[in-house]
């Protein structure tokens, strides 16, 4: 199995898109729910698409908060 990520100035790195994270588990929940998926999660106000519902619903309560 190989490696998902590298550790560069006490960051861990993602292989496939180099983006950093300060803790393990913050990157493994990237490569699990985000690094190269499909954005399936659409704000029905603005058609902005997520990969995460909890990213779309702190987007709804910061750029739709009268809704």
């Amino acid at each position: 199995r190989l490696p998902r990520y590298c550790k560069s100035n006490g960051m861990f790195l993602c292989i496939k898109c180099r983006r950093a994270y300060k803790t393990k588990g913050s990157l493994m929940r990237h490569v699990k729910f985000e690094c190269s998926k499909q954005k399936c999660f659409c704000c029905t106000m603005c058609d902005k698409k997520f990969t995460r519902n909890t990213t779309l619903m702190g987007h709804i309560v910061r750029m739709h908060p009268s809704s």
